[in-house]
């Protein structure tokens, strides 16, 4: 059974309050931030505009860190911060061995369902008492393993639960009541000191260390840009400040599994079952409406369904720098069923466009340049925002390369994690 507490915004302190109590009571806990975690509205304040740092990702970095829990977040939660995010999570996650070995007796999960199917596995699989916390009363839990479903929204309910173990500090949230002093949790009783929850802490961050190291190690070995090394190196160009919208299918997903967290750059993007309709149009608007760095990691098809967005776009126009990635269709199909089919039969998921891409953007007056090797990506970013405007930058790829490469990156995160597992505790 499910017990549903309903409340905008944030629950009743008395709801607050033993929510605290339960997740202070085990160590090992884990923390899954998906989208929705922080609301849309937060992080993307225009330069020199007052943000409250007692929302937003912070909250939620400061929430794992109370607790001495791993930080599970993917790119568009907004939460992708602190030490006690776990790098690579994805290439943990899919050792058997270690989610054997590192099962956890309680998840905390913060906005909507996750990305990665690994992670979704152990959300489905792990026999967890699962908290989800989500705004407006949606019920974000497909494989209906919620124990608890708290209706709020997730960054205040972690400032909330946070302000009650330990000795609340002040937060300067106007609106959430400080607790009286018997609904003060403590974290006597999960010793967060104690040998077993330092364990469980340092298993997930060497876990996650060992994946990146592996990931890194076969990403560098050349100069070859592919869309897993683009994702990767793409974050780790922008500036601080900057606003990364993040297409869907393979570029947020590209996101999640291979680029680490950066609390200086806002990550957002669309959802859903049209997720791909209108990417470049909010892209668009996000540089518009922050005056921040914008850049869009966007596929091929999203900009084709959106390219009457580029032809109206103007005036004023954005300064936006449009990242595609070009395989001539969708190429995420190649990872999944599908890619197994005879090349005819594959065309009905691919959809291949032969569309040149930078003639199209070059027909709207966009300039355009092709980036073809790891080493031409910084510099085409760096002259894509000293000119200004909205610039397009293509990164052609090859679908069924890009499957074998991750296959091949997944492997070898999965052998070092294992490797690590096998040597034991430090």
């Amino acid at each position: 059974w499910t017990s549903a507490r309903a409340r905008a915004s944030l629950p009743d302190d008395a709801v607050i309050a033993e929510l605290a109590r339960r997740l202070a009571g085990e160590p090992r806990g884990l923390i899954v931030a998906g989208e929705g975690a922080v609301p849309a509205d937060r992080g993307l304040a225009p330069p020199g505009w007052p943000d409250d740092p007692a929302r937003g990702g912070t909250a939620i970095a400061d929430l794992a860190a109370r607790l001495g829990w791993p930080l599970l977040a993917e790119p568009t939660s907004r939460a992708r911060q602190g030490a006690c995010l776990v790098d690579c999570a994805d290439g943990a996650l899919r050792s058997e061995a270690f989610v054997a070995a590192w099962r956890p007796e309680v998840i905390l999960r913060l906005g909507r369902a996750v990305l990665g199917r690994p992670l979704g596995a152990l959300l489905a699989n792990s026999g967890a008492e699962q908290v989800v916390v989500t705004t407006g009363g949606r019920w974000h839990d497909p494989p209906r393993t919620a124990a608890w479903l708290i209706d709020g929204e997730p960054d205040r309910v972690a400032a909330a639960v946070a302000a009650r173990l330990d000795p609340p500090v002040p937060t300067g949230e106007a609106d959430v009541a400080a607790p009286d002093e018997a609904d003060v949790a403590t974290n006597e009783d999960a010793d967060v000191g104690s040998q077993e929850a330092a364990a469980w802490r340092a298993a997930w961050h060497d876990a996650g260390g060992a994946a990146r190291a592996a990931i890194d190690a076969r990403l560098d070995a050349g100069d070859a840009l592919g869309e897993a090394r683009l994702a990767r190196d793409l974050v780790a160009a922008l500036p601080p400040g900057a606003v990364l919208v993040a297409g869907s299918s393979r570029p947020v997903r590209d996101l999640d599994e291979y680029a680490p967290g950066r609390d200086d750059v806002t990550v957002m993007g669309n959802r859903g079952a049209s997720g791909i309709d209108g990417l470049a149009s909010t892209a668009m608007g996000a540089a518009l409406g922050t005056r921040r760095p914008v850049v869009a990691l966007a596929g091929d098809l999203s900009v084709l369904h959106d390219a009457a967005g580029l032809a109206v776009c103007g005036p004023p126009q954005p300064d936006l720098t449009l990242v595609v990635v070009d395989n001539d269709g969708g190429g995420i199909f190649a990872q999944l069923p599908p890619g197994e089919l005879p090349a005819k039969r594959q065309q009905r998921f691919t959809t291949p466009h032969g569309v040149d891409l930078a003639a199209m953007a070059g027909a709207f007056g966009i300039p355009g340049v092709d980036v073809a090797g790891a080493g031409e990506l910084g510099p085409a970013l760096a002259a894509a925002r000293a000119a200004g405007g909205l610039q397009l930058v293509r990164v052609a790829t090859d679908r069924h390369t890009t499957a074998a490469d991750h296959a091949n990156l997944r492997a070898a995160a999965v052998e070092a994690v294992e490797a690590r597992l096998a040597a034991g505790p430090r």
